[in-house]
């Protein structure tokens, strides 16, 4: 502040803090950042977060440095934060022991002339007078301004001292230092340097706060980004439809025979697993650390369970129609209901996050910078962020989670290839493309995700690829056909064609009606069957009864006929029942006599 009468002008400078740091260029560049990434804002406004609007910082003009070594550090630091030294901020050092341009440009407001050459005359001249005389004199002649000597009153006694003037961008190059019977220039005393170099700055990215302020830091771009929210939207919108219209056609045979519950618990795990990307596409220039680390633990969760769910219904689908397969073909009755098959897979899920559990208490993910170039000095001046584990076993946890993944998606491509033959109610060739696609998709992903290192743009374009593919494969595969056929009238149609290839005699034959589908001809070659009667209420015998057919066989036997020579098929009949249980029969009959399989109101 600056007062004024008619004879006098006085400034008053307030001092806002004084900083405790050791002595060096480094310790001053530290200091210099902290006041300004958390207390201070410059005169011009600049560096004033945003949040601080409503509670404005206070403002600093000028930073002193009692040697110009440690302005130098102030400088640096200054320039990382793109804060202008001399015109945000005015910064003004002494000794003359920095660098010359920082005057030169006037970054620099001032110095002082205080050279080591003088004081070492000096105290050689005083040596010399003490030795000689044994007494010293207290007085000299001071420096001058310009080149004008200005001459010490006689009567005035001073300490004996070495000049120390004042030199500015102005000043330093025509002034002039008087000692001892000598004139010095300013570049004659002063041990700066003639041009800035950095002494000073970033160690490592944890040396500082917000380290992406004050150097480079890499980033996905936006792009990218907008690429992966368009492929959520993408499998969310397919997800929704899907969801949608299965619900209206609910009650088409379609729909009932493909075992709705569990269909639409694939959809909602693709929607888990899509999740995923959105937590994927977040990084510092947003979020602040905390949210990063919430998101760090986040996506990793929605992908592993996720793809777990989507994987386990599947193989738990196939899975229950092969245990109704291995009844039938035994001639036994089994109920198979929708929670006996939902432990199959809650199994695996909790499998699944018995694992995440142990890695996120143990060694979680957390938002983490890392190094990616340092200069010539060995100061950092680019980095990256990331989701990573501080410890070093951090991928025992991933590869715990990839082989369980793995484990399960193999036996379910062994159900599917099982089940291949009873396609129509298990979808079992739908599903082990699906599943082999997620095989694949891990097999090419996970070791080009380990190639590309620190190549963040890229390592997010596979991870969102991978999360995509499978979750759209998933739904286009298993699902989409199902939801057309009933948007085109197909889902109840009796002359609905599905080909099956002959495998005994190489040709294709076409069976109408999708429910009569399910009726799958099993050629025995091991067994022989017999025409029979079953004992009715007027003592006749059907011949398609178990009963029957046991006389068949017996007769069949004596007879040394056997069911292939005479051209005998065994028909395995499923009957789906959408509520609470499933049941299998199985019947016999002569080739050509196809059991009809209905499916009614309740879904039976």
């Amino acid at each position: 502040t600056t007062t004024s009468t008619s004879t006098t002008a006085t400034t008053t400078l307030n001092l806002l803090q004084r900083l405790p740091l050791d002595w060096g260029v480094q310790p001053s560049y530290e200091a210099t950042l902290q006041l300004f990434q958390h207390q201070y804002a410059t005169f011009s406004g600049r560096h004033a977060n945003a949040a601080a609007q409503n509670n404005p910082q206070p403002i600093l003009h000028g930073i002193y440095a009692m040697d110009d070594r440690i302005l130098l550090g102030v400088y640096q630091a200054l320039q990382d934060l793109n804060i202008q030294a001399g015109i945000d901020v005015l910064v003004v050092g002494t000794v003359c022991n920095g660098a010359r341009s920082l005057i030169e440009q006037e970054r620099q407001y001032g110095t002082t002339i205080q050279s080591p050459l003088l004081e070492g005359k000096l105290a050689l001249q005083m040596a010399h007078e003490y030795l000689s005389s044994n007494t010293t004199t207290t007085t000299n002649t001071t420096t001058t301004k310009d080149d004008k000597d200005v001459d010490v009153d006689d009567d005035e006694t001073l300490i004996r001292f070495t000049p120390n003037p004042s030199a500015t961008s102005e000043t330093w190059d025509s002034m002039f230092v008087d000692f001892l019977g000598r004139r010095y220039t300013s570049d004659g005393l002063c041990t700066w340097t003639l041009f800035y170099q950095r002494e000073a700055g970033p160690t490592g990215v944890e040396s500082v706060d917000d380290f992406c302020e004050i150097a480079t830091c890499e980033y996905i771009p936006r792009a990218l980004f907008i690429a992966g929210y368009v492929l959520v939207a993408t499998n969310y919108g397919i997800s929704a439809l899907c969801l949608f219209l299965m619900y209206v056609y609910r009650r088409q045979e379609i729909i009932r025979v493909a075992q709705p519950f569990f269909l639409a618990l694939v959809v909602v795990g693709t929607i888990v697993d899509t999740t995923s990307i959105i937590f994927m596409s977040r990084d510092n220039r947003d979020y602040s650390v905390q949210a990063l680390d919430r998101a760090c633990l986040t996506w990793p969760i929605l992908l592993s369970v996720g793809h777990m769910m989507t994987t386990a219904t599947l193989a738990a689908k196939i899975y229950r129609v092969k245990r109704l397969v291995d009844a039938g073909l035994n001639f036994r009755r089994v109920q198979v209901s929708v929670a006996q098959v939902s432990l199959f897979i809650l199994l695996f899920v909790a499998l699944d996050v018995i694992v995440l559990l142990v890695w996120f208490t143990t060694d979680p993910f957390r938002w983490t910078l890392k190094e990616s170039s340092t200069d010539l000095t060995g100061y950092v001046n680019e980095a990256f962020g990331q989701c990573a584990s501080e410890g070093d076993n951090y991928w025992v946890y991933p590869m715990a989670i990839a082989v369980l993944h793995v484990s399960v998606l193999l036996y379910a491509n062994y159900l599917a290839y099982k089940t291949a033959r009873y396609h129509a109610i298990s979808d079992a060739k739908s599903v082990a493309i699906c599943l082999f696609n997620s095989i694949q998709l891990l097999l090419i992903g996970a070791p080009i995700l380990a190639l590309v290192g620190d190549n963040i743009a890229t390592s997010y374009l596979i991870r969102i690829g991978f999360v995509f593919l499978n979750n759209f494969g998933v739904l286009v595969i298993i699902v989409c056909p199902k939801v057309l056929q009933c948007l085109r009238g197909n889902g109840n149609k009796q002359d609905y064609q599905m080909h099956v290839h002959n495998r005994q005699t190489g040709m294709r034959r076409s069976e109408s009606n999708y429910s009569n589908y399910l009726v799958e001809n099993i050629r025995h070659h091991d067994h022989s069957a017999e025409m029979g009667l079953h004992e009715t209420n007027s003592g006749r015998v059907s011949p398609n009864s178990p009963s029957g057919l046991r006389s068949r066989s017996a007769r069949s036997i004596g007879s040394g006929e056997s069911a292939v020579e005479q051209n005998k098929e065994l028909i395995v009949s499923f009957v789906i029942e959408e509520g609470n249980e499933e049941e299998s029969d199985l019947a016999l009959s002569p080739t050509g006599e196809t059991p009809t399989t209905t499916v009614d109101d309740e879904g039976s």
